[in-house]
């Protein structure tokens, strides 16, 4: 049987306590002897003994200067959106399939978004309105995570026709929350958050001392939150595209009519987290990990490599369950 996880933390906050009363013990004795060494100054071994000082405290400092090396969290992914040329607008293939279900928060609630600009080509999605579309669903689906707390626990169950998740606080419950008006006064470049009525989740939580800024251009869109433990950055940048003649596997058939119909356009995405190198082994440091952890999670639900991984899965059982159906009709 594995130790409790109970065990560890309450092992790993002892080290901690005694590291730290040992460090106060030894700031006491040091700033005694300094002040000692201070006001007699003039005695004959003062000398040596301001060298016996710094020789003591020169092994410390470089035994703990390695804590100051800057550590980069950095996750990446790639997103797709896909494109019908006949209808001139955004396509979520022929439901139900694995892209709809794993993009449902991109797409929920466009209609309400009467000022959205026309997508003639394909090529104007490498623009603004295929950028909105993908800042919007990481924003909507970070608000879905961290609605109450940043800092969770979350557990992933999977049954026959769902996956659902559930979260759980963790360490820290101290935190900042932006509401939805405050997000699209941030946002307000984008009228996919912008606009009433398209997102509708209520609070986005953050790490205490939080500050949610975000930059764009025509060709990315950048999304920063700073705090005094760490700085995350969530970069979404247009990639390339194509034709796809033959359909999108499991997603859109293709049309006979028209080969040329149906376009794929891409965009690289990534998590970068910079931690305070003053801080790197803060005992907070935990929570920020796994609020990093959590957030590269909810990126991951877009990245292609997941979702072609749930078209696989999705297509297979269609085709094993169309199989088994075949001899019980040729029995009948």
């Amino acid at each position: 049987m594995s130790t409790p996880p109970t065990t560890t933390t309450g092992g790993k906050k002892l080290d901690t306590l005694t590291v730290q009363v040992m460090l106060v013990l030894y700031c006491v004795l040091a700033i005694a002897a300094a002040v000692l060494l201070w006001n007699n100054a003039a005695a004959p071994d003062a000398l040596k003994n301001t060298g016996i000082a710094m020789a003591s405290i020169l092994p410390l400092l470089v035994s703990v200067l390695p804590y100051l090396n800057e550590e980069k969290l950095e996750t990446k992914f790639t997103y797709i959106l896909l494109y019908d040329s006949t209808q001139k607008e955004i396509t979520a293939g022929q439901p139900p399939n694995a892209y709809f279900s794993s993009y449902i928060h991109m797409f929920t609630n466009l209609s309400a978004v009467s000022s959205r600009p026309r997508v003639d080509e394909w090529t104007d999605l490498m623009g603004p309105p295929g950028l909105d579309i993908i800042e919007k669903g990481i924003l909507e689906t970070m608000l879905l995570r961290f609605q109450s707390q940043w800092d969770i626990i979350a557990e992933t169950s999977t049954g026959p026709t769902f996956e659902s998740s559930t979260f759980t606080a963790a360490g820290s419950r101290d935190s900042i929350r932006l509401s939805l008006e405050e997000l699209r006064r941030i946002f307000q470049h984008n009228p996919l958050i912008s606009t009433p009525g398209v997102i509708v989740s209520l609070n986005l939580s953050l790490p205490p001392g939080s500050k949610l800024t975000v930059n764009q251009s025509q060709e990315s869109r950048t999304i920063v939150i700073t705090n005094p433990y760490a700085t995350l950055t969530i970069l979404i940048e247009s990639g390339s595209g194509g034709v796809a003649q033959t359909g999108i596997w499991g997603v859109q058939e293709p049309d006979p009519k028209n080969m040329n119909r149906y376009f794929v356009v891409e965009y690289r995405a990534s998590a970068v987290m910079r931690l305070n190198r003053f801080k790197n082994y803060s005992p907070q440091m935990a929570s920020y990990r796994r609020w990093y952890t959590n957030v590269s999670r909810v990126l991951s639900q877009f990245d292609w490599k997941r979702v072609d991984e749930k078209i696989e899965r999705s297509v297979t059982r269609a085709a094993l369950s169309k199989s088994s159906e075949q001899p019980q009709n040729e029995a009948k």
